[in-house]
C-alpha cells in the first residue's frame, strides 16, 4: 500500500545532492534527464535556488523540515509532507533555512507530457498544499500516492510502458482534480460543458498566439460579450491568469 512516507534510502536511482545555493539571477534552467524516457527524480537539500523556469512539469515534495516557493507573484511556506506543482515555464524559487530539509524534486519533460495526456497543453495545474481544503485532502492524498509510486517504479528501473502508466495516471488526476480553469481558487468546480467550452477558447487563443480580444471570442464562439465576460471573470478566473 503507498503511503505519504519516502525514505531517501528507499530510492536508489534518485540522486541526493546537498544543500544547493546559487547566486545566479534568473535564467532558464536545462534539465537533463538521466535515461530514455524525460523524466527525473533527484531529493534535494536547498538552500537559495533563485528565480527560473524550464519547458517540463515539475512536483516538489518535502520529505524533511520546510522551504518556501515563490510561484509567479505568490509565496508559499511548505513543511514535511507537503506538495507543490510548477508548471512548464512558471518562473519560480525555492530557498530554505532549514539545513536539516529534504525535497523530492519530480521532473517531466512538457512534450513527453503532451504526448501521454493529450490536453496537457491546455491544462494549468493549480495544486500546493496551501490551498487545500477539508473538501480535497483526499485528492491532494491520491496525488501524493500516485507520485510516490511513480518514483519507486523509477527506483526498481521499470520498464518505459509501467513507468508511462505511472505518469499518465498521475497527470489525469490532476487534470482531472487541479486543472485551473475548472477548479481554480474562489468557486466550486463548473459544469462539464463550459468547462469544455472556455477549453475551446483557450486553444483559439493559443493559436492565434494571444492577439485576440473579447470581441472576437464572442464572435467566434456565438456568445454575448458581456454575458462571456462575467461569465469568464466569475467563474474560471481566465481572463486574469491567461491574459
Amino acid at each position: 500500500m503507498a503511503t505519504n512516507s519516502l525514505p531517501v534510502r528507499s530510492i536508489p536511482i534518485i540522486s541526493y545532492q546537498p544543500a544547493v545555493r546559487v547566486n545566479r539571477q534568473m535564467y532558464p534552467e536545462i534539465i537533463n534527464y538521466p535515461s530514455d524516457l524525460p523524466i527525473k527524480a533527484v531529493v534535494w537539500s536547498v538552500g537559495h535556488y533563485p528565480y527560473h523556469w524550464h519547458d517540463a512539469l515539475e512536483v516538489v515534495y518535502i520529505l524533511r523540515g520546510s522551504i518556501t516557493i515563490n510561484l509567479s507573484e505568490e509565496t508559499h511556506s511548505l513543511g514535511e509532507k507537503m506538495i507543490a506543482v510548477i508548471n512548464t515555464n512558471e518562473i519560480h524559487r525555492i530557498e530554505s533555512f532549514d539545513d536539516k530539509n529534504r525535497i523530492l524534486i519530480v521532473q517531466m519533460d512538457r512534450a513527453w507530457c503532451e504526448k501521454l495526456l493529450p490536453d496537457f497543453e491546455y491544462n494549468f495545474f493549480w495544486c500546493c498544499s496551501t490551498y487545500s481544503k477539508n473538501d480535497d485532502q483526499c485528492n491532494y492524498k491520491r496525488f501524493i500516492d500516485l507520485l510516490l509510486s511513480l518514483v519507486r517504479e523509477m527506483a526498481q528501473h521499470s520498464t518505459k510502458e509501467i513507468l508511462e502508466l505511472r505518469a499518465l495516471a498521475l497527470l489525469e488526476h490532476a487534470a482531472a482534480n487541479f486543472d485551473f480553469i475548472r477548479c481554480g481558487p474562489g468557486f466550486d468546480a463548473i459544469s462539464e460543458k463550459l468547462h469544455k467550452r472556455i477549453k475551446q477558447m483557450y486553444k483559439y487563443v493559443l493559436d492565434h498566439h494571444y492577439q485576440v480580444s473579447l470581441k472576437d471570442l464572442a464572435q467566434q464562439f456565438g456568445i454575448n460579450l458581456f454575458h462571456m465576460s462575467l461569465r469568464l471573470k466569475s467563474n474560471s478566473a481566465f481572463l486574469t491568469r491567461t491574459y
